[in-house]
């Protein structure tokens, strides 16, 4: 029975505020805690996760997948060690989420591999963006204290048909990588179906001369 100081009332009141209050702090934190399961820690960048995630969900009609490989990355850990390679990763990811994140999810999904996946953009502007993107790095020193690394990147594209899922995917587009990598270094591989469009824009980019400071937080 309550009183008419209305106590008892007042502490189910403030319990029930708790557990409110309680139940919100749980659920921000779980939202936090997929939030940051979805994010490479070392780039800021998405991960594998989230890119597995975001292509089973979509119903696009149309899907298309990168993957690239930096170039024998390997010897700049051999030579300047993992920070400085670190270093390097941050700088290669800050300049894809530049160059291609407006066209959809950039990722790291790995190691020095990244993947862009897209159904926001024209299949033309796609590839232009991708081919802007591989001469930028290409022609972009990245300096690193006293250090000056070139970095190339090679890559390998394909696109969801018929509704294919997440592993056919991504199988098509590491067999292209794998294609890629065999034939050199700074080498892309398009579906035949996107061969058209590779030409008419193959030739229009010209390398730059732009110098990529990573300054360490």
């Amino acid at each position: 029975m309550v009183g008419h100081d209305g106590s008892l009332s007042g502490h189910r009141d403030a319990d029930r505020l708790f557990d409110r209050a309680h139940h919100l702090e749980l659920f921000r934190a779980k939202e936090l805690a997929d939030a940051l399961g979805r994010i490479d820690s070392l780039t800021g960048l998405s991960n594998r996760r989230a890119l597995i995630e975001d292509a089973e969900s979509s119903l696009a009609e149309v899907l298309a997948l990168a993957i690239f490989d930096l170039d024998r990355f390997k010897s700049v850990n051999d030579a300047y060690g993992h920070l400085v390679g670190d270093m390097a990763l941050r700088t290669v990811g800050r300049m894809m989420q530049e160059e291609l994140g407006a066209l959809g999810l950039v990722a790291r999904i790995g190691g020095e591999e990244f993947a862009l996946l897209t159904s926001r953009a024209s299949l033309e502007n796609m590839v232009e963006r991708l081919l802007a993107f591989r001469d930028r790095l290409r022609a972009t020193p990245i300096l690193i204290d006293d250090i000056t690394l070139r970095v190339t990147v090679s890559a390998g594209i394909a696109l969801r048909e018929n509704g294919d899922g997440f592993d056919r995917l991504y199988g098509l587009a590491d067999r292209a990588l794998y294609e890629a990598k065999a034939a050199g270094r700074n080498q892309f591989r398009f579906p035949p179906s996107l061969e058209p469009l590779v030409s008419r824009h193959a030739t229009r980019f010209e390398p730059g001369s732009r110098i990529a400071t990573l300054r360490s937080a």
